[in-house]
């Protein structure tokens, strides 16, 4: 089957073209409270540093902690194998998703969507999107 898709042997069936036709919506009228999906992390942060820079209030940059403090190989080490940010940007009225499970049975897991309702340099405090609940997220 992947040989005939290669070689675009395989029939193209319209129905389906048109109704993926029919989904393409103007970029700009999309609803804020929509997940966007981006071919390439940089077109992501792009996107997300423009969603931010529209928000009022102040930007507050929180740094990651990696230990032993200040151990630049440690800190190049992690960054090579997890790609994780070194710092991260958030301000009030921020959408965030979180990246592993918390509090499963309470809806706050892997993927969890999430508004930014405070801010301090050891939590954020967040309220579920789905649910409207609230849960601080403390550093360790």
């Amino acid at each position: 089957m992947l040989d005939l898709v290669r070689k675009c042997r395989v029939e193209v069936d319209m129905k389906l073209v048109d109704f993926i036709k029919n989904r393409i919506v103007n970029f700009q009228s999309v609803p804020s409270n929509c997940v966007r999906l981006y071919t390439t992390n940089k077109a992501a942060r792009a996107a997300n540093r423009d969603a931010v820079n529209q928000l009022p209030g102040e930007l507050v940059e929180l740094k990651s902690i990696d230990y032993p403090a200040n151990n630049q190989t440690a800190i190049a080490a992690l960054d090579f194998e997890t790609h994780l940010i070194s710092k991260l940007y958030v301000q009030i009225g921020a959408i965030v998703m979180l990246i592993r499970n918390m509090d499963v049975e309470n809806g706050w897991s892997n993927g969890t969507l999430a508004t930014v309702t405070a801010v301090s340099p050891n939590c954020l405090q967040l309220q579920h999107l789905g649910t409207g609940s609230s849960k601080r997220i403390y550093r360790v």
